[in-house]
């Protein structure tokens, strides 16, 4: 899990706060994954800017951005059992600069029907989408 900055991000963590959220969001991944019986935990990165995130995640085949106006779903994508990255806007989405340089990095844009998420609800959705339909990743 990498934390994203983005031009409309919310959240601007200082050098000295880093440490602490990292520590932070640790603590609820581990939580969560004693509720659900988990055995692999997540690793928590440093938070990075976009432009950074999308040049480490180039060896991936399957690339996937929320967008609410794209024309694709969720049954338009075709998995072969390769990992996954999905991208996740702020609040206000990504704006058409990060989309089009994420599509450029190899992103497909998807709609996850006719409601806008939070980020928060977007991720845990769409991360229920993908174990619903293709297991445990």
């Amino acid at each position: 899990i990498t934390p994203i900055m983005t031009q409309r991000s919310n959240v601007q963590l200082k050098s000295d706060r880093i440490e602490k959220r990292l520590h932070h969001w640790q603590g609820i991944i581990i939580s969560a994954c004693e509720q659900c019986g988990r055995t692999q935990i997540p690793v928590m990165h440093t938070p990075v800017k976009l432009e950074t995130w999308l040049q480490q995640c180039s060896d991936v085949n399957l690339k996937i951005t929320l967008q609410p106006d794209s024309k694709k779903s969720f049954r338009d994508l075709q998995y072969k059992g390769e990992p996954i990255n999905l991208l996740i806007g702020p609040e206000g989405g990504l704006n058409s600069s990060e989309l089009t340089m994420a599509e450029e990095n190899g992103f497909k844009s998807i709609n996850l029907g006719p409601r806008v998420l939070r980020t928060e609800s977007a991720a845990l959705t769409m991360l229920s989408i993908i174990q619903n339909n293709w297991g445990d990743l």
